[in-house]
Protein backbone atom coordinates (compact mmCIF):
# COMPACT_ATOMS: atom_id res chain seq x y z
CA UNK A 1 0.00 0.00 0.00
CA UNK A 2 2.79 2.40 0.92
CA UNK A 3 4.68 1.92 -2.32
CA UNK A 4 1.51 2.24 -4.40
CA UNK A 5 0.33 5.41 -2.69
CA UNK A 6 3.75 7.05 -2.89
CA UNK A 7 4.35 6.06 -6.52
CA UNK A 8 0.95 7.37 -7.60
CA UNK A 9 1.40 10.74 -5.93
CA UNK A 10 5.16 11.25 -6.39
CA UNK A 11 5.98 14.12 -4.07
CA UNK A 12 2.93 16.30 -4.85
CA UNK A 13 0.45 14.44 -2.74
CA UNK A 14 2.79 13.36 0.04
CA UNK A 15 0.18 14.28 2.63
CA UNK A 16 -2.43 12.19 0.83
CA UNK A 17 0.04 9.28 0.63
CA UNK A 18 0.75 9.58 4.35
CA UNK A 19 -2.97 9.50 5.12
CA UNK A 20 -3.38 6.41 2.92
CA UNK A 21 -0.54 4.68 4.74
CA UNK A 22 -1.90 5.58 8.17
CA UNK A 23 -5.41 4.35 7.36
CA UNK A 24 -3.99 1.27 5.63
CA UNK A 25 -1.97 0.36 8.70
CA UNK A 26 -4.88 0.92 11.06
CA UNK A 27 -7.26 -1.29 9.13
CA UNK A 28 -7.51 -4.66 10.83
CA UNK A 29 -8.70 -6.48 7.72
CA UNK A 30 -6.09 -5.22 5.28
CA UNK A 31 -5.43 -7.60 2.44
CA UNK A 32 -1.86 -7.56 1.23
CA UNK A 33 -2.16 -10.08 -1.57
CA UNK A 34 -3.09 -8.72 -5.01
CA UNK A 35 -6.75 -9.01 -6.00
CA UNK A 36 -5.72 -10.65 -9.28
CA UNK A 37 -4.30 -13.53 -7.20
CA UNK A 38 -7.70 -13.98 -5.55
CA UNK A 39 -9.48 -14.03 -8.92
CA UNK A 40 -7.00 -16.57 -10.28
CA UNK A 41 -7.30 -18.76 -7.19
CA UNK A 42 -11.09 -18.75 -7.37
CA UNK A 43 -11.09 -19.66 -11.07
CA UNK A 44 -8.65 -22.52 -10.50
CA UNK A 45 -10.45 -23.77 -7.39
CA UNK A 46 -13.87 -23.75 -9.10
CA UNK A 47 -12.41 -25.75 -11.97
CA UNK A 48 -10.62 -28.20 -9.66
CA UNK A 49 -13.70 -28.84 -7.52
CA UNK A 50 -15.81 -29.46 -10.63
CA UNK A 51 -13.24 -31.86 -12.14
CA UNK A 52 -12.94 -33.74 -8.84
CA UNK A 53 -16.71 -33.80 -8.37
CA UNK A 54 -16.56 -32.05 -4.99
CA UNK A 55 -19.69 -30.37 -3.73
CA UNK A 56 -18.89 -26.92 -2.41
CA UNK A 57 -20.18 -23.37 -2.55
CA UNK A 58 -18.70 -20.29 -4.17
CA UNK A 59 -18.46 -18.73 -0.69
CA UNK A 60 -16.42 -21.71 0.58
CA UNK A 61 -14.07 -21.33 -2.38
CA UNK A 62 -13.66 -17.62 -1.62
CA UNK A 63 -12.83 -18.43 2.00
CA UNK A 64 -10.41 -21.16 0.88
CA UNK A 65 -8.60 -18.76 -1.45
CA UNK A 66 -8.48 -15.99 1.14
CA UNK A 67 -7.07 -18.45 3.69
CA UNK A 68 -4.47 -19.83 1.29
CA UNK A 69 -3.34 -16.46 -0.05
CA UNK A 70 -3.03 -14.94 3.42
CA UNK A 71 -0.99 -17.88 4.69
CA UNK A 72 1.26 -18.12 1.62
CA UNK A 73 1.71 -14.53 0.45
CA UNK A 74 1.05 -12.47 3.57
CA UNK A 75 2.48 -14.74 6.25
CA UNK A 76 5.14 -16.52 4.16
CA UNK A 77 4.05 -20.00 5.19
CA UNK A 78 4.84 -23.16 3.25
CA UNK A 79 2.63 -23.63 0.18
CA UNK A 80 1.71 -27.32 0.51
CA UNK A 81 0.92 -27.10 4.22
CA UNK A 82 -1.12 -23.93 3.70
CA UNK A 83 -3.16 -25.45 0.87
CA UNK A 84 -3.79 -28.62 2.87
CA UNK A 85 -4.86 -26.60 5.92
CA UNK A 86 -7.23 -24.34 3.98
CA UNK A 87 -8.60 -27.23 1.94
CA UNK A 88 -9.45 -29.19 5.08
CA UNK A 89 -11.02 -26.12 6.68
CA UNK A 90 -13.17 -24.88 3.78
CA UNK A 91 -13.50 -27.44 0.97
CA UNK A 92 -13.62 -30.93 2.50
Amino acid sequence: MREYAISVYKGKGLVFAAVCVIFGLQSGNAIAYPQVEMQSCIANAVNATMVKGLKTTYKSIEKYCDCALKRILDEGREVKKSLDYCNAKYIN
